[in-house]
């Protein structure tokens, strides 16, 4: 695969653990690239629940692209209802922390 693929897709989310521990979580998926193990493969990685990205592949750059969004929503939801709590990265108008839902990654 090819490592200078560029970025396509970025989010940034405050996350926090369910024993409390809190970081800036980055969820990151790259273009689609020619791949050695199937057709065409993306990139994907999140920050603390695995580095260094890993290849999701597809027969052509629509089907890896597409499995690739869907891997990246599947993981951070898998993080919510695991215990863990996203929120938006800044505040609401009021200086309140806004929670990141899983509808709004649905």
């Amino acid at each position: 695969m090819n490592s200078s693929s560029p970025l396509i897709a970025e989010k940034l989310l405050r996350a926090r653990s369910l024993d409390g521990e809190e970081w800036d979580m980055r969820v990151c998926v790259w273009s689609p690239s020619p791949a050695e193990l199937a057709t065409w493969a993306c990139q994907v990685e999140i920050t603390r629940l695995f580095s260094p990205p890993k290849p999701i592949y597809g027969e052509d750059s629509w089907q890896a692209l597409a499995l690739a969004l869907k891997f990246a929503a599947s993981e951070v939801r898998s993080f919510l209802e695991g215990g863990g709590t996203l929120y938006w990265p800044e505040p609401a108008s009021d200086g309140s922390l806004e929670l990141f839902q899983l509808s709004d990654i649905d």
